[in-house]
């Protein structure tokens, strides 16, 4: 995504040192991992798809979630793997 903040400088002629050109919202590991925002892994994958490639994604076990109800109760529900992708 490009960065207005720099289009801006450069056409007002001041200086753009330290001012990138691209913003990026993504992370990257050491092993090349992309570590992405939250919301981000259809448009990603539909990217790699259309690339003629496919996003590997780890297998992450299930998040479990507790809260107290009205009455004392105390349900405990587990997170699916899609789930815990985004809110992770």
């Amino acid at each position: 995504m490009h960065n207005p903040l720099f289009y801006e400088r450069r056409r007002m002629r001041a200086s753009t040192f330290n001012i990138p050109r691209f913003l990026h919202s993504y992370d990257e590991t050491l092993d090349g991992g992309l570590i992405l925002p939250r919301g981000m892994l259809g448009t990603v994958t539909n990217l790699a798809a259309q690339a003629g490639s496919r996003p590997e994604l780890p297998v992450l076990p299930p998040v479990v979630v507790g809260w107290v109800v009205k009455g004392g109760q105390q349900p405990v529900h587990q997170a699916g793997p899609a789930l815990q992708r985004h809110h992770s």
